[in-house]
Formats: C-alpha cells, structure tokens, sequence
C-alpha cells in the first residue's frame, strides 16, 4: 500500500494574494523524517489570474544547495493546490533539508502567506526546519538563501514512501545541457557515436585528392573478395575518384563548382548501389535533399492514442504530439516542444520489432538510419494522442 502525503496537510491556511515590486524566489524549507519519494510539486494559487503564476518550481536540497528538479510552465488552472507530476520522481532520505520554490516575477502576487507564530508539521514524514526562504536576485539558478520567520509560502510537495512502478533511469546532469553538447556541431567531443557526425574539410590541392584516392584504393582492396554487386560498385566508384582527381590536377582544371558536381555524382553512386545492396531504399534520405520538397512523397498518415502498430513502409516518419495525460510539463529544446521520455518507437517488421528509441520531441523525424522501414510501433503514456505520417523518398 503507498502512503501519500504532503506539506501543509490538514493545515489550517490563512490566505493572502500580497504583492511584491520585486522579481524573486520564494518557497518552504522542510526536513525528511523518512526515506520516499517526491512525485510532484505544487503552488497554490489563491485566485484565477495569471499575474501570480511562478515562471518555474525547483526542488533544492539545502545542505548541497544542489537543484534537484524543476518543472518548467506549472500547472494552473482555477484555484486551490496545483500540482505538476515529476518525470522522473525525486528520491529523498531521511534527514534530507529540501526547499521548494517558486520563481516569481516583477509585481506577481504571492501564491499566499501563512501569517502564524507557531506551525506544528500535521505529516509524519517531515520536521520543521525554518519559515520561507528568498533569493535576493530573480533567477531559478540561484540557491534561495534568506529566510523569513513569519510566514510560510505556499509550495508544496507530494512524497510517496514507494513508487507505483519502478522511475525512469535518472540522468547524470542538466538534461538540456546534455542533449545541446550531443548535438553541438562545434566542439563535440562525442565522436562517431553523436549526431551529427563530425567530417573534416578536404583540403583545395592534391593533398586532398590524393587522400580521396587512397581511401578508394583501401577500400577496393578491403573488399575484393565479397560478392560481386559490392565489389562491382567499388571499382565503378574508385575509377571516378581516379577520373576526377585526373581531370582536377591536370592541364584545364575544373572550377570549384565543377568539382563539386564530380563529387556528388561520387557520393549519389556510391548511396544508390551501396545502400540498396546493404538493405536501403535507393536514394534513401541524404543530406542533400531537403525535406519535404525535393523528391519526398507523403505516402499516408494517420492519429494515435497512446500506441500504435502501423504497416505503412516510409524512409521518415514526422510524429506530432496533439495532447498529452495530465501532470506531463512540457520543455523547450531550440524552439521545439520538449516531453522528456514521453514514450518509444522502433521499426516494425511484419511481427517483429527492431531497436526501441525515445519519442520526446513534437514534432519528431523518425527514421533508421537512412534506411526505409516496412512499419511503425510505437507505445507512450496512457492517453497521449499524436498523428504519425509516412513520407518515401523517390
């Protein structure tokens, strides 16, 4: 049986809606009496406007002064406690100083005050530790320091002494800072296993086509006892590496533009063969197609609620997320909504299923690699409604 309790329960409150000049962080201080988890974070909102809505909540442990959580965008809606679920929920031990805290803005009133000399914690699971705390500059970064010995905010949180269901792996740091490094096309230190893969810039002159030739000439060597279609396509490929390298050094050379032409013709010869033979579509997505203009077909789409198992071949699939459960806060990353670990998908073959990656992002490209998938399985929380559509490239 999981116990659930809260703060300020049964808690008589004295509400007020005052108001502040200044932007700040406000919140309560409790101490842990026992191990469990917090699931939720929550404001209470003493009436409908919008002018008392923190910007965010964040979750501190006080002896650290580390940020444990943070929902971006909390819920508000009427009055009365408004809860934001944690995905996923925070672990906390006994003895742990926690603070929850609201970010308010210029001129936002308090979500309210508890004007009382005296507070007696009503939950087994928690110990007074002092009355609300501030931060004296207007940043959720910030360890909110000082502290009031009058009143109480109204910020609560929701403990459990176990989970429903075991949580979700915990990331290591800032999941945001994480994802914009692994997707940093400077300085990324993740190498071959990151996107986007990182490909030096050939150097203008016969140093750089001479590299081009070596590594033809390797890889002709490499697979000279494979079957034939492979190998057929290496010698066809080495032999116009060989022919525009020729062309480049010798008396006439091309122009920049001509020379780029010679390499994408390269590069089309060697995706076509290549990756049909390796189990691709010809032509399967490249860099050098935009989508979806040139050569993208829009093949068929369709809507979902939580789970979908769809035998419809495409090279991409473009997910969008319509709604999703109560208690899902939604993030931001680079301008696109962000709905961390919302759920998976994987290509779908007849009855079987390939490697599960995450659905997070709205709208989200689905694709294998540049490969084309026969089928779409995907699973997300309960009562998540979305629209999937498959597009092919000719």
């Amino acid at each position: 049986m999981v116990t659930t309790q809260h703060f300020f329960d049964g808690f008589p409150l004295t509400l007020t809606d005052g108001s502040n000049t200044a932007a700040r962080q406000t919140g309560t201080a409790r101490i842990i009496n026992q191990d469990g988890w917090i699931t939720e974070l929550a404001w209470y909102r003493v009436n409908a406007s919008t002018s008392n809505t923190p910007a965010d909540l964040i979750l501190w442990d006080a002896t650290t002064q580390a940020q444990l959580a943070r929902v971006g965008a909390p819920a508000a809606s009427g009055t009365g406690w408004q809860r934001s679920a944690l995905v996923p929920p925070v672990h906390v031990s006994t003895g742990q100083h926690l603070i929850i805290a609201g970010q308010l803005n210029a001129s936002a009133t308090n979500p309210f005050a508890l004007f009382v000399s005296t507070y007696t914690p009503p939950s087994a699971f928690i110990t007074d530790l002092d009355t609300r705390r501030v931060a004296p500059v207007s940043t959720v970064d910030v360890f909110p320091d000082g502290h009031s010995t009058t009143i109480w905010e109204g910020f609560d949180v929701t403990w459990q002494d176990v989970l429903n269901s075991a949580p979700p792996p915990v990331s290591g740091g800032d999941v945001a800072s994480e994802l914009a490094d692994w997707l940093s096309v400077s300085d990324n230190t993740h190498g071959a296993d990151s996107a986007p893969v990182h490909v030096e810039t050939l150097a203008t002159g016969a140093t750089g086509f001479d590299a081009i030739k070596a590594v033809a000439d390797a890889v002709a060597s490499a697979v000279g006892g494979l079957p034939g279609t492979i190998a057929s396509a290496v010698t066809t490929i080495t032999g116009q590496v060989t022919s525009a390298t020729t062309a480049i050094m010798g008396t006439g050379a091309k122009s920049i533009t001509q020379l780029g032409a010679d390499l994408v013709t390269v590069e089309d010869h060697l995706i076509d063969v290549l990756g049909g033979v390796l189990g691709g579509a010809t032509g399967s997505t490249s860099g050098r197609t935009a989508f979806p203009t040139t050569g993208w077909t829009l093949a068929d789409e369709t809507d979902f609620d939580t789970d979908l198992a769809w035998a419809v071949p495409a090279d991409i699939y473009v997910l969008t997320i319509t709604s999703v459960p109560t208690g899902v806060a939604a993030d931001s990353f680079a301008g696109v909504t962000w709905y961390h670990r919302l759920g998976s998908w994987a290509p779908l073959n007849g009855a079987q299923i390939g490697a599960r990656r995450f659905i997070e992002f709205t709208p989200q490209q689905l694709d294998d690699g540049g490969r084309r998938m026969p089928g779409l399985a995907l699973r997300t929380k309960p009562a998540t409604l979305g629209h999937v559509q498959a597009w092919v490239l000719a």
